[in-house]
């Protein structure tokens, strides 16, 4: 699996063409380069896609909690807090969603998410979170389907010049995902208790 087999299939299902590119111009698609690929004049499509692909690969991630994506560490406690609370925590670099807050094994109702900062009332916490994975090679199938569906749809008035079938590629997407739920490759795990402030912030990719 690649970033250029990914990114043709989806502008297949737009346009029913192929992305015809020479090997710089598939270098930089590879590497996500819209901004190469637009100064070097290359197909609309790949610089197209290039430029919408990261946005929708952490938007899809954050939305529902993957599996594949899923990983848990230790955070570290910086040196000062704010606004109320006790304790400050960094977030880990590659981290899009909180699932959950844990200390000493039990979970912790309620945080605040602030910048980069996970703040609270306890000591010694562990996050369960939905990483940011951008080697494709690791998404599972289900996951490359809803988001070619996606993309499909976030792109599809741009690359064809009409926005009629993205209804269509919605529907696809959202069948997917009740798969992915179905065989367990999206799983909820243990709930987190509705009381998490800043999670506007968080969802907009502060983070």
């Amino acid at each position: 699996m690649s970033v250029f087999m990914i990114c043709e299939r989806i502008v297949s299902f737009i346009a029913g063409n192929r992305l015809e590119l020479s090997g710089s111009h598939r270098a930089m698609l590879e590497a996500l380069d819209y901004e190469g690929l637009t100064a070097d004049f290359a197909q609309s499509e790949a610089v197209t896609v290039a430029r919408h692909f990261a946005f929708v690969r952490d938007g899809l991630l954050s939305a529902y909690p993957w599996v594949f994506a899923r990983k848990s560490a230790a955070l570290p406690e910086l040196v000062s807090c704010q606004m109320g609370w006790r304790f400050a925590y960094a977030a880990p670099a590659d981290c899009l969603r909180i699932l959950e807050l844990l200390s000493m094994g039990k979970s912790i109702p309620t945080y605040e998410i602030i910048g980069n900062a996970v703040t609270c009332d306890y000591s010694d916490v562990t996050a369960r979170y939905t990483a940011r994975v951008d080697d494709v090679n690791l998404w599972p199938p289900m996951f490359v389907d809803a988001f070619c569906f996606r993309m499909a749809r976030e792109i599809c008035g741009v690359v064809s010049g009409s926005a009629g079938a993205a209804q269509m590629f919605g529907q696809n997407e959202e069948t997917t995902i009740q798969e992915a739920y179905r065989l367990g490759i999206i799983d909820e795990g243990p709930r987190v208790e509705a009381h998490q402030y800043g999670w506007d912030k968080y969802s907009e990719g502060l983070l």
